[in-house]
């Protein structure tokens, strides 16, 4: 085939791939879609005439991805409307904001295979990196989400309505810190599962490496004026 970097050398490409990177790709357009949507629920004005912008370029992409892979098809909707009801409870808990995220990646990770043992891996594994996603996205909006008003669960949690105090920010990322910590074990653990053929150094590296720096970059941006703050454990947040 014609690599864009290279167009006058031939390479070769494996056969596996063919349906497998064409399907990821899919995936990410599908949620690049999703998101986009959402933004422009949650933003206004300015943010929220930007996003509206690219929507159309998203939305065409997106409905190419779904004619190629029906089992995409519909997931991402699925996703933001099962959000819109979790987010306009009054009394929505961490587990039940994170669950549309959960169960979009766990149907996408899940058709990766066709053997029922590696589904259900997959089904799990996916289902934890979508709650991991979903909980690093928010409590890197914090401060973008309690000054335009917009819905976070952490700051649902903390109750946290008017101006955030550096304690209390401080509190909240830790308390994250846990969750996501937990959570990455426990996809670490299905993870361990899997029988990798190929790239398992690359999946390595982002599974045990990649989460945890995504992480900290989320909390260096965030605590420019670190202080310390009593323990406050989840160790009661249910993963299933």
């Amino acid at each position: 085939f014609t690599c864009a970097a290279h167009p006058l050398r031939k390479h070769q490409r494996l056969k596996e791939e063919q349906h497998t990177l064409p399907y990821i790709s899919g995936c990410v357009v599908s949620m690049v879609h999703a998101k986009v949507a959402d933004n422009i629920a949650d933003a206004k004005g300015l943010k929220s005439a930007a996003y509206r912008i690219t929507l159309p370029l998203t939305a065409r992409a997106g409905k190419k991805a779904d004619s190629l892979f029906p089992v995409l098809a519909g997931v991402c909707q699925d996703m933001n409307r099962q959000q819109a009801v979790v987010e306009a409870a009054p009394d929505t808990s961490l587990d039940a904001a994170a669950e549309p995220s959960a169960h979009a990646l766990s149907k996408m990770m899940t058709a990766l295979s066709e053997n029922p043992m590696e589904q259900r891996i997959l089904e799990r594994f996916g289902y934890l990196l979508g709650r991991w996603i979903y909980f690093v996205d928010a409590l890197d909006d914090l401060d973008d989400d309690l000054k335009d008003n917009g819905f976070n669960p952490f700051l649902r949690k903390f109750q946290v309505t008017g101006e955030m105090t550096d304690e209390k920010k401080q509190q909240i990322h830790q308390y994250g810190r846990e969750l996501l910590n937990i959570t990455a074990a426990e996809m670490a653990a299905a993870y361990e599962l899997l029988e990798l053929k190929r790239f398992k150094s690359i999946l390595d590296n982002i599974v045990y490496l990649g989460l945890t720096a995504s992480m900290e970059r989320v909390f260096s941006r965030k605590n420019k004026n670190p202080q310390s703050s009593e323990d406050l454990s989840p160790s009661s947040v249910s993963l299933t």
